[in-house]
């Protein structure tokens, strides 16, 4: 895009911006063909206003929240139009309110509520984490990539031959031991026993 090509993108901007009504303001932040237009009044709303390869459309679209660019749903698609570049800015925030806000807002939600139950899920794992990592006397930091699903793993030793591996699985772990001593087996096994049958230590 050429320099004036992007001024009149950028007065474009500001001008559907304000037809939007009270709140809404473009971005310092530019691309060459692209501007967000951000509800103040409600910071994870924003939207992106680009001119398409040709200058004679421009295209709404949705700026995603942060942390949320891969995610998709099919009952909530986020919404994106095209209108003619030479309409006038409250032509376009007409079609904005009309044909993308609501499925946007529906969307958004969406986005939000995922992303809330996601950093949910993270910090009971970090507490886990912890747990696993109190238990084990230290503050060793994790070995390798743990496989798939698992946040965290360790190997551990023990007494003779003693062998393990623990995962960290969100709310709980996995663990593997291998060549248990039968004392030290017993002593478990009864631990689990007791759990299962609800008794309390």
């Amino acid at each position: 895009m050429g320099a004036d090509e992007r001024q009149a993108l950028d007065e474009k901007a500001r001008e559907v911006a304000a037809a939007l009504g009270p709140g809404w303001t473009v971005e310092g932040d530019v691309w060459d063909r692209w501007r967000t237009i951000r509800d103040a009044l409600s910071p994870e709303r924003a939207l992106i206003l680009g001119v398409i390869y040709g200058g004679d459309r421009l295209e709404i679209g949705a700026r995603r929240p942060a942390g949320m660019n891969g995610w998709s749903s099919q009952e909530h698609p986020w919404p994106k139009i095209t209108v003619a570049a030479g309409r006038l800015a409250a032509a376009i925030a007409r079609e904005i309110a009309r044909r993308v806000l609501p499925a946007y807002d529906a969307a958004l939600a969406e986005a939000l509520r995922v992303r809330a139950a996601g950093d949910a899920r993270d910090a009971r794992a970090d507490a886990v984490l912890r747990i696993m990592r109190e238990a084990m006397g230290d503050e060793r930091e994790p070995e390798r990539e743990p496989e798939r699903g698992a946040r965290r793993e360790w190997s551990v030793h023990g007494p003779g031959s003693l062998w393990g591996r623990v995962r960290t699985y969100g709310d709980d772990i996995g663990l593997e031991l291998e060549h248990v001593p039968v004392e030290m087996a017993a002593k478990m096994l009864r631990l689990l026993v007791a759990k299962a049958d609800g008794e309390v230590e």
